[in-house]
């Protein structure tokens, strides 16, 4: 059995969802925000953004979890569904706005991490937001290595064309 495209989701789920975050304002709704975007996003790069209290609070609620990924503690959303309502409601210049904040806090031209360059340099792609020539150069080949040459082919252009 497979799923070709995205899982229907009822109109009640949404709602219930959209009900379980209409609360966070604020700071709070800021990092919510940005947990989303960056998720799995380093425990030291949500706290360089948010207070620990915002953060605890946040997983307090159930709306975000911290966790290991390898050796380092991150945060992430507690469910798929409130990050995906959590995104859809961010504009494109806010968008704009937190991946540019981000990719600076979790340093996201440090090309010995390939994983983290491509992702980053797609993130910023998508935002309109400027990306070295090196780490588009990185990213796509990276991409490429993983046979992924859809993805490969985006930020090889851009680098080319910067």
């Amino acid at each position: 059995w497979r799923l070709d495209g995205p899982l229907p989701v009822s109109d009640r789920l949404i709602d219930a969802v959209q009900r379980r975050i209409a609360g966070v304002e604020g700071s709070r709704l800021g990092a919510l925000r940005a947990v989303a975007i960056g998720a799995p996003l380093p425990l030291d790069a949500a706290l360089a953004i948010a207070a620990t209290d915002v953060l605890r609070d946040l997983e307090s609620a159930g709306l975000i979890v911290t966790d290991s990924v390898g050796a380092r503690p991150h945060a992430r959303i507690a469910h798929p569904l409130v990050g995906e309502a959590v995104e859809a409601a961010i504009t494109p210049l806010e968008r704009r706005a937190l991946v540019t904040v981000l990719a600076e806090v979790v340093d996201a031209d440090d090309l010995s991490q390939p994983d983290k360059a491509l992702r980053w340099a797609v993130q910023r792609l998508d935002a309109g937001v400027a990306v070295p020539a090196a780490t588009l150069s990185a990213a796509s080949a990276h991409a490429f290595s993983l046979l992924e040459h859809p993805l490969a082919e985006r930020p090889a252009r851009e680098a080319i064309a910067a």
